[in-house]
């Protein structure tokens, strides 16, 4: 999983990337627990859309699935996969032909590599390379967009048919929350972090001012682990992973800014204070689940 940052400084867009599998244990690869059981929580809704896209295009022979916000690892062709399961089986229950082609596109930034992915698949998948091309003139009329980045130019606002849903998955917060840190000052300052936690007021507020789409569905969910906890000993692996799994994805933000050799230290105090939360609190992870039609 990548992020494209607008840089002021820099004047373009800057390219911030998760671990990489080089980073081993360390790799956002290797830490996508905790986004496979958030996407568990939203799986029958996101089925239930997928389904009702095929149903809005009986006659279509191709539909595109664009997961713009994947990641090469275990969980890369996850929400493809459920949108694809879904349309075969609504197919099949309704007794109708079911699309010929699944045309999946997955986010190929620069550190991205899905080469492990498609060996896995070949069997069922032929994979094409469109470097440097975005999606363009690939994407047939049907698709279904999972949240992401940017679309390709002058397909801005095109995702969605009246009849067609777009499934969004933003992670959010009940209510906004002013975040805290404490580290220097100077350096906190100056840092940039490419993330922000809506909560659903500002969402509709959003969507509302840029005026493309109107929201059809919206639902919060909630993913605890640590309600499973039978002992203090899964508290503390919980915490542990909760830990590697942030890193994996902040660390190469965090450590060019405020120094690589600070970053073990930084996630050990880290880790010391999520098993004290978890000693007293759910690690409760509130989900935003959004249907759009275009208007």
């Amino acid at each position: 999983m990548e992020l494209l940052v607008a840089s002021q400084e820099a004047g373009g867009v800057v390219v911030v990337g998760m671990n990489s599998g080089d980073a081993g244990e360390l790799s956002y690869a290797n830490n996508s627990d905790m986004q496979r059981t958030i996407a568990a929580a939203t799986r029958k809704e996101r089925q239930e859309m997928a389904a009702a896209v095929r149903r809005g295009r009986r006659q279509a022979r191709a539909i595109a699935i664009a997961d713009l916000g994947c990641a090469t690892g275990p969980n890369a062709l996850l929400m493809a996969g459920d949108a694809v399961e879904a349309m075969l089986g609504d197919a099949e229950r309704q007794q109708e032909a079911a699309p010929a082609e699944f045309h999946v596109f997955l986010n190929d930034l620069p550190s991205n590599d899905f080469n492990s992915v498609f060996r896995q698949k070949q069997k069922l998948v032929v994979p094409s390379n469109n470097a440097g091309g975005g999606l363009g003139e690939q994407v047939p009329e049907v698709a279904v967009v999972r949240r992401g980045h940017r679309l390709p130019p002058g397909h801005e606002g095109e995702e969605e048919d009246a009849s067609a849903a777009d499934l969004l998955g933003a992670a959010g917060e009940e209510e906004a929350e002013p975040c805290r840190r404490a580290a220097d000052r100077r350096l906190v300052d100056s840092f940039d972090a490419p993330f922000y936690g809506p909560c659903p007021e500002e969402l509709r507020e959003a969507i509302r001012e840029e005026g493309s789409f109107q929201v059809t569905r919206m639902e919060l969910f909630e993913v605890s682990r640590s309600r499973s906890c039978q002992s203090q000993a899964d508290l503390d692996q919980l915490a542990a992973q909760t830990s590697s799994t942030i890193r994996a994805v902040v660390e190469p933000m965090l450590g060019p800014h405020f120094g690589w050799d600070a970053m073990d230290a930084l996630f050990r105090r880290y880790t010391h204070l999520l098993h004290n939360y978890y000693r007293h609190n759910n690690d409760q992870l509130t989900n935003v689940f959004l249907a759009l039609h275009k208007i």
